[in-house]
């Protein structure tokens, strides 16, 4: 027999502690997201997760809201989970930006890949970027229950928005949508997600 032995995480995903979760709108109506000053909490450990995978040349590739699970409590506990897609990269050392790695051949949930791997431009793809990218996703759906884009193609309005930079634009025109969010939320948002 195999026995595998894992710490007990009572809250489930992430995915599902959000859709659990309660914020109100503009237009005051319930929404289903983390508040904001309880999601803070939450997104500095998976921050700091994935700071340390980092520091030790693990690239996730598959960091999503279903890969992290929620330990209960005061305060409540993320641990980031499935390291079936990671791998083990040394970052470049001739003085150029990135790693040597071809990026997951669309691997991993389509909503969290960042625009390199959508538009297959595998010689932009930096595996520890990609990472930053796929948190910075996760905080959108925390904050506001939903994903930045309906879909990963040129077709959709809110991913050539992003695509170009205009995240803010795209937060107004939901306004009645989403939470009230802070100026630093908004601003901590628009720095993770930068398509290039």
């Amino acid at each position: 027999n195999i026995f595998a032995i894992m710490p007990f995480s009572d809250g489930g995903e992430l995915y599902d502690y959000t859709l659990q979760a309660t914020a109100t709108t503009h237009a005051g109506r319930a929404c289903s997201c983390i508040p904001e000053d309880h999601a803070r909490g939450i997104f500095r450990q998976i921050v700091e997760g994935t700071s340390h995978m980092h520091s030790c040349f693990i690239v996730h590739s598959d960091l999503s809201p279903e890969n992290v699970m929620i330990e209960r409590g005061n305060p409540v506990v993320a641990k980031i989970i499935d390291f079936g897609m990671s791998k083990h990269v040394l970052p470049k050392t001739d003085g150029t930006n990135g790693s040597h790695m071809l990026p997951p051949l669309r691997g991993g949930k389509r909503f969290y890949l960042a625009p390199e791997i959508w538009q297959e431009r595998p010689y932009r793809y930096d595996g520890y970027l990609a990472d930053i990218w796929s948190i910075g996703v996760m905080l959108f759906i925390m904050i506001t229950g939903s994903p930045p884009v309906d879909r990963a193609d040129d077709q959709c309005a809110r991913f050539n928005m992003i695509c170009k930079g205009k995240i803010l634009d795209m937060l107004n025109q939901r306004r009645n949508e989403v939470p009230t969010l802070t100026a630093s939320a908004q601003d901590l948002i628009t720095r993770i997600l930068i398509p290039e």
